[in-house]
């Protein structure tokens, strides 16, 4: 077996060590698997799954009379399978300067570790991003865009987005809501949501985008994070799981750096005493502390002022591959007389609903 063979045949196993890094050293990589929900193998021409929009809706007896409606409140949600790779060429030229199984080898021992460091940079930020094109890593930030119509007295913002091939706006389904509170969370919406009550299917697809710079958290003197930051995680804790019950009670708050500092001084100087973030700890990050249950913990990746939380019992990231990441090569390509090596990884993030999840920004 020559240089090139072993490069091709030993690559695969160091990538399995590469995932494990990869998942250990980030808390939501960590905190899907420790839940189980990272799935290799995956297959199909795309990502598919069925969603309940809405219940089978409970009728009064009348005189009588029975109305038969259709029953079937399902509909599916649709992603293209995505992927991230890099890649390296050596030319026929330098593996003739480089002759010998020892160099050959040498060069590789130091290529292969930037590679995978690049790609698992690459890789880890995806869970934040959001998909701009078809084939694009859709990440948290796919449903998480809002409409114009937010004000410093708002306390959230309008979700306005397409995921999975459905639009997130609440309402969007032609459902209604209450609209009985004289201040409600978003002056423009007109509804009570996410507080209040109605048709499930009203929010079925709508993410909480919560505007933590809001007047309302405590007055206009004191909308900082630090002000704000733990009334703005409380209420965004109660709105996700209000209409979902206790399989909508999130676990993991992702901050931004600042917004972690901010958030640790002010419950400091208000408590003087953090709660242990138990499943964080479990896990192998001792970091981090509890609010209402809720594991909060800053990561790199997530954009300047913003938060989020997430119940990760609702994510999944699969991969089309038997593990993580792959590999192909080296090979030889005639057109260009070099030897081609690629490290990669297709598959999909998936959010079960955008409605599980909330997003943590100063809006207005």
């Amino acid at each position: 077996m020559n240089a090139l063979q072993i490069v091709a045949t030993t690559t695969p196993k160091y990538l399995k060590e590469v995932e494990d890094v990869t998942i250990n050293n980030q808390p939501v990589f960590a905190m899907l698997r420790s839940r189980g929900r990272i799935e290799t193998g995956a297959n199909g021409t795309m990502l598919q799954w069925p969603i309940k929009l809405a219940k089978p809706e409970v009728q009064n007896f009348g005189a009588g009379v029975i109305d038969y409606v259709e029953s079937d409140k399902y509909r599916y949600a649709n992603l293209e399978w995505g992927g991230v790779y890099v890649s390296d060429s050596m030319t026929e030229k330098e593996r003739l300067q480089n002759q010998g199984d020892a160099q050959i080898l040498d060069r590789y021992a130091k290529i292969v570790p930037d590679m995978e460091e690049s790609l698992v940079e690459q890789f880890g930020l995806s869970f934040y991003e959001d998909a701009l094109e078809p084939d694009d890593l859709a990440g948290i930030e796919s449903f998480m865009g809002n409409g114009s119509s937010v004000t410093a007295a708002d306390l959230i913002a309008i979700p306005d987005d397409v995921y999975a091939g459905m639009s997130t706006a609440p309402g969007s389904g032609g459902a209604v809501w209450s609209a009985d509170m004289s201040e409600k969370p978003n002056a423009a919406l007109g509804t009570d949501w996410p507080s209040g009550k109605g048709q499930a299917r009203y929010g079925a697809w709508s993410p909480k985008l919560v505007n933590w710079s809001s007047t309302r958290w405590v007055d206009n003197s004191h909308t900082t994070f630090k002000d704000t930051g733990e009334r703005a995680i409380r209420q965004a804790i109660k709105w996700c799981t209000a209409a979902q019950g206790q399989q909508g009670r999130p676990d993991l708050c992702i901050l931004a750096s600042e917004l972690y500092t901010e958030l640790v001084n002010g419950v400091l100087e208000r408590q003087r005493i953090l709660a242990p973030a138990r499943r964080l700890t479990e896990i192998g990050f001792p970091g981090g502390f509890s609010i209402d249950g809720v594991d909060i913990i800053d990561e790199y990746g997530v954009p300047a002022n913003t938060g989020y939380i997430l119940n990760t019992s609702k994510i999944t990231l699969h991969a089309l591959t038997s593990q993580l990441f792959d590999s192909k090569g080296p090979d030889w390509d005639p057109r260009t007389a070099s030897w081609l090596f690629l490290i990669y990884f297709f598959g999909q993030w998936q959010f079960k609903s955008p409605r599980w999840f909330a997003k943590l920004y100063n809006y207005a």
